[in-house]
């Protein structure tokens, strides 16, 4: 699997799991390969209603404006293993 397909699994995935969230502005932030799990970390970034602008959060300063997480894909199988979250100034997956 390349970068292109890992990230067609990871935002399909999103997109199902999250749906019930009705999540907006879905996209790619990053893809990192790692040889030694041979697996996928696919950052997926998109907008939740309580993220937006108008939020109590928001207006706080408690939220970002997306959210950030990490889709885990085992190469071999294709299967997403795992999904957790990657916070806006966390440099490592």
């Amino acid at each position: 699997m390349d970068a292109r397909a890992a990230a067609g699994v990871a935002r399909a995935y999103a997109a199902e799991v999250f749906a019930s969230e009705e999540i907006s502005q879905l996209g790619l932030e990053e893809a990192i390969y790692d040889p030694e799990m041979d697996e996928w970390r696919i950052t997926v970034g998109f907008a939740r209603p309580w993220d937006q602008p108008g939020s109590v959060g928001a207006r706080l300063g408690l939220k970002s404006p997306r959210t950030y997480k990490v889709v885990h894909i085992d190469n071999p199988t294709q299967v997403v293993t795992s999904i957790t979250e990657r916070l806006p100034w966390d440099s490592k997956s």
